[in-house]
């Protein structure tokens, strides 16, 4: 396929130069203007890489157990599924620290 692509479009260049007429055209949608820069950017260079850091109490380790499921009690599983909605409200409230580089 990417073939067929590279030997219809000139190497690809119709493509690049398609997206780029639409970056530097259509005031009217920003939206589309910035997806069409991404996208540029995105295959020229890579997309950037993302990095989460997360440490234990006091900066430690995380600790963590597993068991299997089908051998906790029922309320074990709610204290497990109530744990994780205050961790993912922990996430949405942007208590965690995340560092991002591109590469």
């Amino acid at each position: 396929m990417a073939d067929y692509i590279l030997t219809h479009t000139h190497g690809g260049r119709e493509i690049i130069d398609a997206v780029l007429q639409v970056l530097r055209s259509y005031p009217q949608y920003p939206k589309v203007r910035l997806q069409a820069a991404e996208l540029l950017l995105d295959r020229a260079f890579g997309k950037a890489v993302e990095s989460l850091t997360v440490t234990g109490a006091g900066g430690g380790p995380v600790q963590v157990e597993t068991r299997a499921l089908a051998a906790m009690d029922t309320e074990t599983l709610r204290a497990l599924v109530r744990q994780r909605e205050e961790l993912l409200q922990y996430i949405r409230d942007g208590k965690v620290t995340v560092t991002g580089s591109s590469g």
